[in-house]
């Protein structure tokens, strides 16, 4: 919906050979991760303030989500293995909005923190 703050969640996917066909989901991340200790301080503010305020509110919710979590997947041909990130809103009202994705070959992958571009459907 419009002006609606996204719950964020990633799909982990290998494509490649049957036998390395495996998935991951992370678990969604409510609001984009808006900052909570911001929010309380909202509330204190006074209605003129906070109205002048709501015209950066894609700014305050914050839209670098993060996870922090590990998982491992066993790739046992790399060489025909592509890693695929789908970056989705959990909606609990109907079916969940693909917000982006991204793809490249495992064996492109590279040790550490990378941050990548999604695509997005529009």
């Amino acid at each position: 919906m419009e002006g609606e703050v996204v719950d964020p969640y990633v799909k982990v996917k290998i494509i490649g050979h049957p036998v390395d066909k495996q998935k991951y989901q992370t678990h969604s991340i409510h609001d984009n991760g808006k900052c909570v200790i911001l929010k309380k301080k909202l509330n204190k503010l006074t209605k003129e303030k906070l109205n002048e305020l709501k015209k950066f509110q894609h700014f305050l919710a914050g839209f670098n989500p993060q996870w922090n979590c590990k998982f491992t997947l066993e790739v046992e041909l790399p060489e025909l293995a592509l890693i695929y990130l789908i970056v989705k809103d959990q909606n609990s009202t109907g079916v969940d909005r693909t917000l982006g994705s991204w793809a490249q070959p495992f064996t492109s992958l590279a040790q550490g923190k990378q941050h990548k571009w999604c695509i997005a459907k529009n």
